[in-house]
């Protein structure tokens, strides 16, 4: 007997199986069937109604408004059929740099949640390869850094003799460091001339942000990256 038994028009990559059953057991799918007399402990009937793999959100910022937190985003995701998010650890007031920050806010997901959120975690400008390990331990699922600034706490641009320290130290993981990848100096320099040029156009945004600025910088890090052997995103 199986957990679970849901059964509707199920969605799979190649067909719809209408009146199809979905068979669950100890939280994972065990098998789908077009015609199933399998028998289970709960049984969910949306016939008529379209089942799907719940979508995987890998870039939500929960926390970066101060008005906005955890059960905001969980709820819009939920509405848009996404089941887990992968949180960007840039909040407000607090970036996900240590295991104290790290844990207070999973406490928070614990109590606001309503869909599965996995925690990305971040360094500090100076001296983050000492807070890899304890970050590890309480559970990030990888590491998100910044080659450009807009803040030097909450997103600081890390020095590239900072970043050699992190790669070396994250090489010897199996966590992946994912980048916000633009050249400081190109972005900055632009956004200030549009600035001046055309204040209230919102194409100026993307005028000040031209491909060579994110081509050089994944460049840049992928030399990085080779030389250290580090998993990089």
């Amino acid at each position: 007997m199986f957990n679970l038994k849901v059964i509707g028009n199920i969605v799979l990559a190649d067909k719809i199986i209408k009146g199809g059953s979905l068979l669950i057991q100890d939280g994972k799918i065990a098998t789908i069937e077009a015609k199933s007399d399998a028998k289970a402990k709960q049984i969910l009937n949306f016939e008529g109604c379209l089942i799907l793999p719940g979508v995987v959100d890998e870039h939500v910022h929960s926390r970066s408004e101060p008005t906005k937190d955890i059960d905001d985003a969980t709820k819009a995701a939920a509405s848009g059929g996404v089941t887990t998010i992968i949180d960007m650890p840039y909040d407000a007031g607090a970036p996900v740099t240590s295991a104290k920050i790290f844990n207070e806010k999973v406490s928070l997901i614990k109590e606001k949640a309503i869909v599965d959120v996995a925690l990305l975690a971040t360094l500090p400008k100076w001296g983050g390869s000492e807070y890899i390990d304890e970050l590890i331990k309480v559970g990030a699922c990888g590491f998100k850094l910044s080659i450009y600034e807009t803040d030097p706490n909450r997103f600081p641009r890390i020095p590239d003799s900072e970043l050699i320290k992190i790669f070396s130290a994250l090489s010897k993981t199996d966590l992946r460091v994912g980048f916000h990848a633009e050249i400081d100096e190109i972005v900055k320099a632009l956004t200030n001339d549009y600035r001046r040029k055309e204040p209230l156009n919102p194409l100026s945004h993307c005028k000040s942000r031209p491909p060579v600025a994110e081509t050089a910088a994944v460049l840049h890090l992928l030399e990085l990256a080779i030389s250290t052997k580090v998993k990089l995103h």
